[in-house]
């Protein structure tokens, strides 16, 4: 067993949550970087395969969201409110579980996306795992995605609103177009 913390936690546990809960995590997850591309680099770092913003276009404009090729926002219910990729399923991150994606062929393109992809990129893993073969993360999740002109919606339709996610994050969008909001 890897060393236990108090009360006979793993460290292998409690380093992460208090990595993240410090913050310290996410300076090695783009949170110091000073580049948005330095700040995906280290995110992906050979984690899970990548998809490019005008690769998923192509798909959704050739209507395969749904058919073949399913769409998983990997975000919070605050920022599926505010916009989302037309076609997406929510299925979050918390409360992501496997029973959510049951329905999906374990054969089919899957592309999950959240702000910026670290979170989606963790909930590949347990996919893979599940035995689904052909799942990817949307190189820069949704706010490349909206910085580079992308289209987004919401309950009403086209917007150009997209939620930061935490201002570490939201501080790349550099198209005047977007509103981020938290």
């Amino acid at each position: 067993m890897i060393g236990s913390g108090r009360n006979g936690w793993p460290v292998r546990v409690l380093l992460p949550v208090l990595l993240l809960w410090t913050g310290a995590g996410m300076a090695s997850a783009g949170g110091s970087a000073e580049t948005f591309d330095e700040a995906l680099v280290s995110i992906y770092a050979g984690r899970v395969e990548v998809i490019s913003g005008s690769e998923l276009l192509e798909r959704m404009d050739a209507d395969l969201i749904g058919e073949n090729v399913y769409l998983l926002d990997i975000r919070s219910v605050e920022e599926w409110n505010v916009s989302r990729l037309a076609g997406a399923e929510y299925v979050g991150y918390e409360e992501f579980s496997l029973e959510a994606v049951a329905h999906i062929p374990r054969e089919a393109e899957i592309i999950l996306y959240c702000a910026v992809g670290w979170r989606s990129g963790r909930v590949a893993a347990p996919m893979r795992e599940a035995g689904f073969r052909n799942v990817r993360d949307l190189y820069g999740g949704i706010l490349l995605w909206s910085d580079e002109g992308r289209p987004l919606v919401d309950d009403r339709g086209r917007t150009y609103r997209v939620h930061g996610s935490m201002r570490r994050w939201g501080r790349w969008i550099q198209n005047p177009d977007v509103e981020v909001v938290y």
